[in-house]
């Protein structure tokens, strides 16, 4: 039977190590706004003692709260280290590790999160149990003590082997990097700003990026995240991105030559152009020449769109020329072909410039630009936030709603990609 009234001073500590928590059944009261965790008696509980000692007890706090942007609900969980007198313990140094060694705590742990998805019609649990795996905390410690990036893949290649992870367990660990690489996306999508600042000038600090503008911050982040490109597009798959490609013929003092933002490789090229998710797609009034059905595109964008064709031209007159890359090398054309190259541009915010509101100027710049996108047979042009949705959907079951770009970005941080600590701009 719901409840309609859940007050704190009702819950009290489940202690699962003398108790079965098959006892505990997951509710929702009448409002529809909370759950609750109840026994067979009646009695309501929020935390759980997962495993306890002489002086030390590891508990588990639980909140279960209605999602605004969902319609399951969502359950935060706290691990926290306590003595007897319910304290937290405090920890060494400036770690706050919560470590699960022994196969009292392992079994507990996995017995809760067991629980937990019983429920999962009414609770967002994800799919936990084939994304996660527990092991050993110092194997972990040993991982991130590392600081130099072939030292870790050492280590992780040891932990790999020591923990005998299998594929799955590794297809876990490339999805949490993603989720990584996709929260630190919306961020410069978005250009967040913290205490740091905006977050590309964040990025910019971070990787030492001395060359102004935000096209440099979209160039590094997206070769440094090939799956971005390689997976998303509706292109044929792209094994590697190359920078800054000569393509045409250069003149007695070495200039002349077009260079493309990056190079997509497989059997054959992608050129690819960047523009900033700021970049205006279409003018900002409609003119008095446009016909009544159609908006202007901005000078922006149209600069963009001939500079694209005008490298996929020099690619094609100079078909037996030197294809030089930034570090000199060249690309060897035997192997990568070059013939008619697909296009791609990717330019601006389409939910901010003309979002998905039902009003005349927006369906007008839909429109326009949906026909232009069509028509054109060279070029495929996506924006930034389009880009976004697809890498998303890459790694989330879910969908994201339809008004997803304006949902307040902490909200929004919260219930997609899952409140993280961390990011690539960190």
């Amino acid at each position: 039977m719901a409840r309609s009234l859940t007050p704190s001073n009702l819950y009290i500590e489940f202690d699962m190590t003398d108790r079965n928590i098959e006892e505990l059944t997951i509710s929702e009261n009448n409002a529809k706004n909370h759950c609750y965790i109840e026994d067979n008696k009646g009695q309501m509980y929020d935390t759980f003692i997962v495993a306890k000692k002489k002086k030390v007890r590891t508990v588990c706090k639980t909140f279960i709260r209605k999602s605004t942007s969902k319609k399951k609900y969502v359950l935060s969980i706290e691990f926290r280290k306590e003595n007897i007198e319910g304290e937290s313990a405090v920890s060494r140094g400036s770690s706050i590790i919560v470590p699960f060694k022994e196969s009292e705590e392992l079994s507990s742990f996995w017995t809760l999160i067991s629980f937990f998805q019983k429920f999962n019609e009414l609770i967002d649990t994800g799919d936990f149990s084939n994304r996660y795996q527990a092991i050993t905390g110092e194997s972990l410690k040993d991982y991130y003590t590392k600081s130099v990036a072939t030292d870790k893949l050492s280590a992780l290649l040891e932990l790999v082997s020591n923990e005998e992870l299998n594929e799955g367990h590794l297809k876990s660990i490339i999805f949490n990097q993603r989720k990584k690489d996709l929260y630190g996306f919306y961020l410069l999508l978005k250009n967040e700003e913290s205490e740091d600042g905006l977050a590309h000038d964040r990025y910019r600090k971070k990787f030492d990026i001395k060359e102004r503008g935000s096209e440099v911050i979209w160039h590094h982040f997206l070769k440094e995240n090939k799956w971005i490109l390689g997976l998303n597009t509706e292109l044929r798959f792209i094994y590697d991105l190359h920078s800054e490609h000569k393509l045409g013929e250069e003149n007695s003092k070495g200039a002349g030559s077009s260079k493309t933002d990056l190079l997509g490789t497989s059997y054959f090229t992608t050129i690819i152009e960047l523009k900033t998710e700021s970049t205006p797609i279409f003018k900002e009034n409609k003119s008095n020449k446009s016909r009544a059905n159609t908006w202007d595109f901005s000078i922006d964008f149209i600069e963009a769109y001939s500079q694209t064709l005008g490298q996929n031209d020099d690619l094609q007159k100079n078909r037996k020329k030197r294809i030089e890359m930034k570090d000199g090398s060249a690309l060897d054309r035997e192997l990568i072909r070059t013939l008619d190259p697909k296009c791609l541009l990717i330019i601006g915010s389409r939910n901010k410039e003309f979002p998905h509101t039902n009003t005349r100027d927006n369906n007008l710049k839909t429109d326009s630009f949906e026909r232009f996108r069509r028509d054109s047979k060279k070029v495929d042009i996506i924006t930034y936030d389009e880009l976004f949705e697809r890498a998303f959907h890459i790694i989330n079951q879910e969908n994201l709603s339809m008004n997803w770009f304006d949902i307040p970005s902490s909200e929004f941080i919260s219930n997609y990609l899952g409140n993280q600590n961390y990011s690539s701009l960190s």
